[in-house]
């Protein structure tokens, strides 16, 4: 079982680090101020710290400099794409959650979010208490880790 003590991030013993329950913090990519203005109200009202770019460069700046929960991106940031922001992400090794959030809903798009490496997706609009549960779902997911032991054979680690 993976214990984790305080409100700092921790390892869980095999040199995976944690977000710590108790020091929630967000990466919003997102360049729509109402959408912005929404969820900063929300998260912050829930102890979340929303830390807030609309553009690729100063994402990964800060997903470079800091650990996050959680990872929430809009796929069409002007010019930008969020999914290649994703795709980036995860070929950085960075392995933090990632929900894709988009106006233009269709199947083309879901997939192609999870081809990108997003762990979730969110259809605008979207209620906040359906934002709070995937983001509810995507913790939990988070927290039980798939890995290799040397063997070979895949071993599971729950919190």
């Amino acid at each position: 079982a993976v214990t984790m003590n305080g409100p700092d991030e921790g390892e869980n013993g095999m040199g995976l680090q944690l977000p710590s329950h108790n020091n929630k913090r967000i990466l919003l990519v997102e360049d729509d101020r109402r959408i912005i203005n929404f969820m900063q109200r929300g998260l912050e009202a829930e102890g979340i710290t929303l830390d807030v770019v609309s553009a690729k460069t100063p994402a990964l700046h800060l997903t470079e400099s800091r650990r996050y929960n959680t990872i929430i991106l809009d796929i069409y940031l002007g010019d930008e794409d969020g999914l290649d922001i994703c795709r980036t992400l995860r070929q950085r090794s960075i392995d933090t959650p990632v929900l894709v959030m988009t106006a233009k809903d269709s199947m083309e798009l879901r997939e192609a979010s999870v081809t990108a490496g997003a762990n979730a997706y969110l259809p605008k609009p979207f209620s906040f208490d359906d934002l709070l549960s995937i983001l509810e779902k995507m913790r939990q997911a988070y927290l039980t880790i798939d890995i290799t032991v040397p063997t070979g054979f895949p071993a599971q680690v729950r919190a």
